[in-house]
């Protein structure tokens, strides 16, 4: 069947799709990556599928479609107490791996748990790393040797360290570094982890939070090390008024630095969007801000082939209200292009009856709703086959 199209969508500055899943409960997504047949891949948590929080990992195919078909499937893991999935990322095997957190296995406590699966989401195998106090994991990588790097935090006597952690392919922890800031006098400093990357010599990068607790300033922090997980050099970052920043994605770039987005708080004394570009030893060639009269996060960046940079995270400032999703694209400067908040879905729409019906070779559907864009159209046999 050839269907040909005419008609608008109402949009706000945005052109694409979205999509829901979950249960009658809480359901949120924390981490999605493209998968190599085009589809996509989705972690994070829900209470959906019984009476505690588990990890939910969902494949949808290229439409983000997760039903009627082979490629998509929805896997729940957990056990009895509080289980979160917070980074996933696909395997050179085609499988995936999962980092997050885990209260069903361990000590009790918030430990590091390490999920590998098939293609088809089957556990492979799983990993827990504990320690005395509560751990997290929020950023994993499979690494050029076909193991593992995790970032996060663990909790000490007096706070938090970001935490390292090296593993084999089997998930068998190789060696364990922690980084903290020594705390000056009486001051709490609590240092978190959220994004790490092998960079092209071997070692890591870092990014998070570091936050001096007693007089409430906390920066993003940056540090390098080399492939055993020792620290070669550690940044920080702060806000245009000296007392908020944090980052939440980094990336070695194509010249051999780095480019941060996370938050930087405005002289309004609330976050923006933040993006920081460092040569490679950690020092700052510039900083991009964006935002308006509200709170606004950067979540991810990635740089593009342009040379530029893409950003996703929300934004409270513009769009529908309350926050939204904000995709952000900058030239290698860091200079806005454009910012698009989240998809607007209609809530009027004409179709008109398909001509000529039943459908020959070639038929025309007509339809309208009140503002211009791109729209999906997707046509069904009798029996359920798109």
């Amino acid at each position: 069947i050839i269907l040909i199209v005419s008609g608008i969508l109402s949009l706000t500055s945005v052109q694409g799709d979205d999509w829901t899943f979950g249960g009658s409960e809480w359901d949120v997504g924390h981490s999605v990556q493209q998968t190599t047949d085009g589809g996509y891949i989705i972690v994070g948590e829900t209470y959906s599928y019984g009476n505690d929080q588990q990890v939910l990992l969902i494949k949808t195919d290229s439409y983000g479609d997760v039903w009627n078909n082979t490629e998509s499937w929805t896997k729940i893991f957990g056990g009895s107490g509080d289980d979160i999935g917070y980074s996933v990322q696909q395997t050179t095997d085609g499988g995936y791996v999962i980092t997050g957190s885990t209260r069903s296995y361990g000590n009790g406590s918030d430990d590091v748990w390490l999920i590998k699966t098939d293609s088809n989401g089957d556990s492979l195998w799983t990993q827990i790393f504990s320690g005395e106090n509560s751990l997290e994991g929020k950023s994993v990588q499979q690494t050029t040797d076909g193991g593992y790097i995790i970032t996060g935090h663990t909790g000490t006597s007096d706070g938090n360290d970001i935490l390292l952690i090296k593993t084999d392919s089997n998930g068998d922890s190789l060696w364990t570094q922690t980084f903290g800031e020594s705390e000056p006098q009486d001051w709490r400093v609590e240092d978190y982890g959220e994004s790490v990357q092998q960079t092209t010599d071997g070692g890591y990068i870092i990014t998070g939070k570091r936050d001096f607790y007693m007089n409430s300033r906390y920066y993003v922090c940056l540090i390098k090390t080399d492939s055993n997980g020792n620290e070669e050099w550690n940044k920080i970052f702060g806000g245009v008024v000296d007392n908020g920043g944090e980052g939440y994605s980094v990336q070695q770039t194509t010249d051999g630095g780095y480019i941060i987005t996370g938050s930087l708080v405005s002289d309004n004394g609330l976050p923006d969007v933040c993006l920081i570009k460092t040569d490679s030893n950690g020092d700052s060639l510039w900083t991009q801000t964006f935002g308006g009269d509200d709170h606004e996060f950067g979540r991810s960046v990635q740089q593009t082939t342009d040379g530029g940079y893409i950003i996703t995270g929300n934004t409270d400032s513009y769009g529908n209200g309350r926050s939204d999703v904000w995709l952000i694209k900058t030239n290698s400067k860091g200079i806005n292009l454009g910012t698009f908040p989240t998809i607007q879905v209609p809530t009027d729409f004409h179709l008109d009856e398909p001509y000529p019906n039943p459908f020959n070779p070639t038929t025309t559907v007509k339809f309208s709703v009140p503002q211009s864009g791109f729209v999906s159209i997707k046509v069904y046999d009798l029996i359920g086959n798109e």
